[in-house]
């Protein structure tokens, strides 16, 4: 019991561990940090590349090379 009253009490006196919205609003400075400082680094523009999204594929092209393969074949 004694342990439990113990950590109540350096609990109550950490500012940052007080309460959850502390710790929360904490944790949301410190990952806003890291954003900026991610943001400025000079490899942002190779991580907004790689975020971006792929360019769309061509199927077209994808199915002729598919039938010409196999045109190749029956060829054969």
């Amino acid at each position: 019991m004694n342990g439990y009253f113990d950590r109540e009490a350096r609990l109550a006196d950490d500012p940052y561990l007080e309460t959850r919205e502390k710790e929360d609003a904490f944790l949301q400075r410190v990952l806003e940090t890291v954003e900026r400082g991610a943001q400025a680094s000079p490899l942002a523009g190779l991580a907004a590349l790689l975020q971006a999204s792929p360019p769309a594929q061509d199927n077209t092209a994808v199915e002729n090379d598919l039938d010409t393969a196999m045109d190749f074949i029956n060829g054969l």
